[in-house]
C-alpha cells in the first residue's frame, strides 16, 4: 500500500484541495489528513493556496504542492 504522505501529495498534484476534500477523496478521517498536512507544511512540501469563504461556517484553506 502507498504511504499516506504519497497519497496526499498525489491528490494535491491533481488540484488544490481543502482538508475535507482530501479526506473524502482518500477515504480518511479529517483529523488524519489534518495531522499529515501539518507535517507536509512544516517540511515545505505543501503550501496554502488561498481560502474559501463560505456563507455558513468557518473559512477553509486550500492546500497545493509547494
Amino acid at each position: 500500500m502507498t504511504p499516506l504522505r504519497d497519497r496526499i501529495l498525489g491528490a494535491l498534484a491533481l488540484q488544490p484541495m481543502t482538508i475535507a476534500d482530501l479526506a473524502v477523496a482518500l477515504w480518511l478521517a479529517t483529523s488524519t489528513v489534518r495531522h499529515s498536512i501539518t507535517g507536509l507544511h512544516e517540511s515545505g512540501d505543501v503550501m496554502c493556496a488561498g481560502t474559501i469563504h463560505r456563507k455558513n461556517g468557518a473559512p477553509r484553506k486550500l492546500w497545493r504542492l509547494a
